[in-house]
């Protein structure tokens, strides 16, 4: 019986802290003046230090910023909008902008080049619209940025049947991001 109680006291601190944090970290945005950015992506962002030159960017021009980076190698955006941390990652601030990395084969043939075997599907509409959805929930004015990736070196030439190269694959890449579809689940922003 102690132990109940004991558990449930527990329990009890547990949801209290957590929404007392939350509500601490929304009342610290509201006098917190810097940018706040967001950054999630995978290797597109972390082999090349993107989050690390926006910091420097933002520094040279004298912006305050406070950014976070969810940088995990070898990701699509689904794993990110599927994630169980998700919430907690967005709204873990009042955030300016999240920027969001996808990989350049699923913008760039978005309608073909999404599942991977053995791996799984993994479009790139979706979970973009996922995660903008949540960032709109957390803080009315987040803007959603969707980085466009660029193509591979060899372009999808390694791929059986496919004969688009570098140039093919960034321009189809560059058209999809341009064209990213505007719906009711999607940010019209993007």
């Amino acid at each position: 019986m102690h132990r109940k109680i004991a558990l449930l006291i527990v329990f009890a601190l547990i949801i209290g802290l957590t929404f007392n944090c939350s509500k601490q970290v929304n009342e610290i945005d509201e006098v917190d003046s810097r940018t706040k950015v967001l950054f999630i992506g995978s290797s597109y962002f972390g082999w090349h230090s993107m989050p690390t030159m926006v910091k420097y960017f933002a520094q040279f021009t004298e912006k305050e910023m406070f950014s976070y980076e969810w940088i995990e190698y070898v990701r699509f955006l689904k794993y990110f909008a599927d994630h169980p941390q998700i919430d907690n990652t967005i709204n873990y601030r009042n955030w300016n902008y999240i920027i969001l990395q996808g990989v350049g084969i699923n913008m760039g043939y978005p309608d073909t080049h999404h599942t991977f075997y053995p791996y799984g599907y993994f479009p790139v509409y979706e979970p973009v619209a996922t995660i903008s959805l949540k960032a709109k929930e957390n803080y009315s004015s987040t803007k959603t940025v969707y980085c466009m990736p660029w193509a591979f070196e060899d372009g999808i030439l390694w791929i059986e049947n496919q004969s688009d190269d570098y140039f093919a694959m960034q321009k189809k890449i560059y058209d999809n991001t341009l064209d990213f579809p505007a719906g009711s689940n999607s940010p019209s922003h993007l």
